[in-house]
């Protein structure tokens, strides 16, 4: 009987200690890493409501995008703390810089799951106190979430964006090629040559964009396409577009006022048409320009 009970025992002891070892996995709260980046920077403001900046996070984490994409990312803005609570806490202000940070304002509270590691917030610079030269810090705070394996909550390093405005300058602009007079007004009449391209000056020296000349249809007519380059428009006035043929090589200072052809462009490339076919012609545009120089 001593025998039978010692083998018994031995067995029970077994038993339990295979019970212990196929017990349930430990939790595992992985260390994570987020960067935080900007579309721009510096950032344009628009002067109205419409998002002015998309900023980007990416979050790495030994777990993978599986445990990463349960938690949530906050966006948060450093301010000077100006704007206090009832019992004069701050709970915002004005942005400054990461360095001068008195408060960390959250703009998404309580934040957006990442999709593989990845959000993305568009963001109304106006809205926030932004005015142009203002440098403001932002930062991401990663909340943990999920199961038994997650991502445990951290912050990214701040990245300060700075905020510039810029204005639309008017400008005269005429297609390339010779002076109408020699000395002051710096007008130019262009050859005309099928299927030609030239460049549009603006300002004489700055190029606004391009004038192509088609060939003449069944009719003799010449359509005169002009395009635009990025950071200029046509200016927003009445008969924008002028346009004069010659037979003949033209002297003497233009008058773009008196031009036969006129036409309101509104955005480019704009189709100039039903130009009777000549053998010179004179285009003139009147455009802006988008400047951030003073910013």
């Amino acid at each position: 009987m001593k025998r039978t009970r010692t083998v018994l025992f031995g067995l029970t002891l077994t038993v339990a200690v295979m019970v212990l070892m196929a017990g349930p996995a430990l939790a595992a709260t992985f260390t994570g890493s987020t960067t935080l980046g900007f579309s721009a920077n510096p950032a344009t403001l628009s002067g109205d409501s419409d998002p002015d900046v998309t900023i980007t996070t990416t979050t790495t984490a030994p777990g993978g995008n599986g445990c990463i994409d349960q938690g949530k990312v906050m966006i948060e803005l450093a301010t000077d703390g100006t704007l206090l609570d009832g019992d004069s806490n701050p709970i915002g202000g004005n942005p400054v810089p990461s360095s001068e940070v008195v408060y960390w304002l959250a703009l998404n509270d309580p934040g957006q799951y990442p999709s593989g590691g990845i959000t993305n917030l568009s963001v109304d610079l106006d809205g926030l106190g932004f005015v142009s030269g203002t440098t403001g810090g932002f930062r991401a705070h990663y909340v943990t979430g999920g199961g038994k394996d997650k991502v445990g909550t951290h912050f990214s390093d701040p990245v300060d964006l700075t905020a510039i405005a810029c204005e639309w300058v008017g400008e005269t602009a005429w297609a390339a090629g010779t002076r109408y007079i020699e000395k002051g007004n710096w007008a130019t009449f262009t050859r005309y040559e099928a299927d030609d391209i030239v460049v549009l000056y603006a300002g004489q020296t700055m190029e606004a964009g391009t004038v192509y000349f088609s060939a003449p249809d069944v009719n003799g007519n010449v359509t005169i396409t002009i395009t635009l380059n990025d950071g200029w428009r046509f200016k927003d006035v009445a008969e924008n577009v002028k346009i004069q043929d010659y037979e003949l090589e033209p002297s003497g200072n233009p008058n773009p006022g008196g031009f036969a052809h006129t036409f309101d462009a509104e955005a480019s490339p704009f189709d100039a048409t039903e130009i009777p076919e000549n053998y010179f012609y004179g285009v003139h545009v009147d455009v802006e320009w988008l400047d951030c120089s003073s910013s």
